[in-house]
């Protein structure tokens, strides 16, 4: 039932931040017909840019006003997650710090660390004497590292020296789905009392509909839910709060 948007971008500071455009798309959701072939073709980025390589820099660049009113227009969404993944056999090569664009990308969700994401595909070491050397055999990239760690249970780091690195890259989309699913309450319910809708239809206190967490005073929404004809449609969650008289 999620409402995505997948867009990709380059390392090369010159593509300045802007979506690889495919046959006019600009990055893929549920609507792009053969979504998986056009991603497919996005990802091909090819190897004729320019040897400075910078990801540290790509989300002020991809998410600027400029961008987004332009040729990135219609990508962002203040309300969505949002997960970063970079790909490199690399270090970064920006003069930016990994706190700065992490700050960067917390204000972006109004200090909501619940909403960002940040995976990394890298040049790692994970065994004393295992070698996994990048194109220039730099070592291990320190910087993206440090920026991964600083997203802690949401930073997802991975050797891109394994052969099937992207079987340990998908895990990344379980993570996410159940971080967008799981709906924090602001005030604590009676939990015989909740009703959760999407697109005004009633779904049912089920493994198919919802659950309540108690741990997390947090309702998580079941992928199986019908999402047909509701895609971008609101989820709406009323309940009667539990009444705690304060001492006197």
């Amino acid at each position: 039932f999620i409402d995505y948007h997948i867009g990709v971008t380059e390392s090369d500071p010159f593509a300045r931040g802007h979506l690889k455009r495919v046959d006019g798309i600009t990055f893929v959701e549920r609507q792009t017909g053969a979504g998986e072939e056009v991603l497919a073709q996005m990802l091909k980025v090819g190897t004729g840019g320019t040897a400075t390589e910078m990801f540290l820099n790509i989300p002020q660049l991809t998410f600027s006003k400029g961008a987004l009113n332009s040729v990135n227009k219609g990508f962002y969404r203040e309300e969505a997650q949002l997960a970063v993944f970079v790909l490199t056999d690399t270090e970064d090569q920006s003069n930016l710090l990994p706190e700065e664009t992490y700050k960067y990308l917390l204000d972006l969700k109004k200090g909501d660390a619940t909403k960002v994401h940040f995976a990394g595909a890298i040049v790692t070491i994970e065994k004393p004497g295992e070698r996994c050397e990048g194109e220039d055999d730099q070592g291990i990239p320190f910087k993206l590292r440090k920026m991964i760690r600083l997203f802690k249970s949401r930073g997802y780091l991975f050797n891109i020296c394994k052969t099937e690195y992207g079987k340990d890259l998908a895990r990344v989309a379980t993570a996410l789905v159940d971080s967008v699913s799981t709906i924090y309450l602001d005030k604590l319910p009676d939990p015989t009392t909740i009703q959760v809708s999407f697109g005004g239809e009633v779904l049912p206190n089920s493994s198919k509909g919802w659950t309540y967490d108690f741990s997390l005073n947090a309702v998580r929404l079941s992928p199986e839910i019908d999402i047909e004809n509701k895609v971008g449609q609101q989820v709406d969650i009323s309940f009667e709060e539990i009444y705690e008289p304060s001492e006197i």
